[in-house]
């Protein structure tokens, strides 16, 4: 247990350098609310909850369609044992692209076993929201395809606006 609270502290050392200290908040998981999600493993029980915003790599904040909050439940099997991964308080995203991105996390997560993977699974999300940053759905105020012939410009050659909210809508 001892080793694992070292090399626990190092990875979390290294997430506060990266993102910011404001940013990474790690709770006990015996205290941690709203997890309600077990150890992918489920052979460890929970040691720490690990969270943070996460967004895709875009220039400007305008250009943000998508973001949410990866949430990573490490166990004290953990390294052998992945810790359990979630994108949770996701924005702009269909439940379709939320559940392909969560496969592909825990794919990410169990490839990695035995290893210390907290900084990649940040990044494999980061990478993952960038890959989807476009909008999603229909335009708030005509009703119309936001994206239209599947990909491309935003509404077809035309550009879209976010809200805060994160619905979307054609200039």
């Amino acid at each position: 247990m001892e080793g694992l609270q070292e090399e626990l502290e190092f990875e979390l050392e290294a997430l506060k350098a990266t993102y910011g200290d404001d940013a990474v908040h790690v709770e006990p998981a015996s205290s941690a609310a709203g997890g309600g999600e077990s150890n992918s493993g489920g052979a460890s029980p929970p040691v720490a909850v690990v969270s943070l915003p996460v967004g895709p790599r875009c220039e400007a904040e305008h250009e943000q369609f998508v973001a949410g909050r990866l949430v990573m439940t490490v166990g004290a099997g953990y390294p052998a044992d992945p810790p359990a991964v979630q994108l949770a308080d996701a924005k702009g995203l269909g439940d379709a692209r939320l559940a392909g991105m969560q496969s592909s996390l825990a794919a990410e997560a169990a490839a990695l076993a035995g290893e210390l993977q907290l900084g990649h699974l940040c990044e494999t999300a980061i990478d993952l929201l960038t890959d989807a940053n476009q909008p999603e759905g229909a335009c708030a105020f005509c009703l119309e395809p936001l994206l239209l012939g599947g990909g491309g410009a935003a509404g077809g050659g035309g550009s879209c606006v976010r809200l805060e909210c994160f619905h979307c809508f054609h200039t």
